[in-house]
Order: C-alpha cells, then sequence, then structure tokens
C-alpha cells in the first residue's frame, strides 16, 4: 500500500494514444511510477480534471495535445463543427488551454491575435467567448506538458503566452518513453523539453 500511495497521477489527453501510440504508454505503466489515466477527448478530459478536484486528488501531471476531437458536448462540438470538422484546424487542445489558465492572462488575448498559428490566434478570444458561464476545473499550469505534432514555431507562442513551460513535437524518431520524460521535465521543472528561444 505505502508505494502505490506514493505513485504520483497523470492524464494523458490524446486521442490516439490507444491506437497509433500504444508503445508510449507501456513504459508509464511498467515503470510504476504513475496512476495513469487517458483521455480521448476534450470532453473526457474536463471529466478527469473535474472529478480529480472533487475528490482533492489533482493529476500531478498533465499531458495534452492539440488536436482534439470534442467528445459529447454541445458546445465543445460547435467550436469543432465551426472549422468543418477538422481537429488539424480546429486545435481544440488549444481552446482547452486558454479556456483552463483564461483567467490568469488578465484579458490581455488582443495582444496576442497575431501569435501563433493566424487562425487559430485571430479568434481565440471569439471562441472563448462560446464558453462563458462554464466554469474550467482547476488546474495548476506547472503540471502541464504539450505534446503534439505542432512546429514550435507554431504553437510556442502560445504555450509562452498561457506560461506553459513543457512542450514535445511529435515525430517519427520520438522514444517511446517520451511520456515518462515529460513527466520528469514538469516535476523537477528541469531544462529539457522546452520551446527554443527566439533568436535575437
Amino acid at each position: 500500500m505505502g508505494k502505490f500511495a506514493q505513485r504520483k497521477r497523470m492524464l494523458w489527453i490524446e486521442d490516439s494514444a490507444r491506437f497509433e501510440l500504444p508503445e508510449q504508454m507501456a513504459p508509464v505503466y511498467y515503470s510504476g511510477k504513475f496512476i495513469f489515466h487517458l483521455a480521448e477527448n476534450v470532453v473526457d478530459g474536463i471529466n478527469h480534471l473535474r472529478s480529480a478536484e472533487r475528490d482533492g486528488k489533482p493529476y500531478d501531471v498533465v499531458i495534452v495535445d492539440i488536436r482534439l476531437p470534442p467528445g459529447e458536448d454541445k458546445v465543445w462540438y460547435d467550436l469543432y463543427k465551426r472549422t468543418i470538422h477538422s481537429q488539424v484546424e480546429s486545435q481544440l487542445g488549444l481552446i482547452l488551454l486558454y479556456w483552463l489558465f483564461e483567467k490568469d492572462l488578465k484579458g490581455n488575448l488582443a495582444d496576442f491575435r497575431r501569435a501563433g498559428n493566424p487562425r487559430a490566434g485571430k479568434d481565440i478570444e471569439e471562441r472563448l467567448k462560446e464558453l462563458e458561464g462554464i466554469a474550467p476545473p482547476h488546474v495548476d499550469k506547472k503540471t502541464v506538458a504539450v505534446y503534439s505534432v505542432e512546429s514550435p514555431l507554431l504553437i510556442c507562442p502560445h504555450l509562452e503566452h498561457l506560461g506553459i513551460e513543457v512542450y514535445a513535437q511529435k515525430a517519427i524518431d520520438t522514444p517511446d518513453d517520451i511520456l515518462l520524460k515529460l513527466a520528469s521535465a514538469v516535476q523537477e521543472e528541469s531544462g529539457d523539453f522546452r520551446c527554443p528561444k527566439p533568436k535575437s
């Protein structure tokens, strides 16, 4: 029981995990270091986060994909539908992160419309308005890492604005233990897996 009680809690919000990336889940299970939960769409991820908050057992690590399906919720489905049912264009994972941490941005989104992916950046405020009145679960941004195919050029300006420090880009040669490495970077606040610094 003692060893089990000491395990950290990890949530991976990733729709491709079960069928395309199972080899990246295996090291997490075998390590014995984490109680691991998988959410395969935005709504499922939110439900996990709400349950963790309600139970007083917040996740120690939350790894989020940017290209996510909405799940069964009209508001999130409508946001998805606006981009012709395209996970690539909708970037619902990014909208999820803005919704979770909007309260920390002090209404400064207007100055950020041109950062990152222009199609995503220019309408973030408009899309967040559709989520007004829906209180997000509390999540400590220091526990969050982003793991997605988006290039640093497109996604890092957003992450910098949101205050999310840990990021890795999916690639063919990504090591199978990437989730453990991201978790380590989150927990140890190391310099690994950070967005590249812009050239001066």
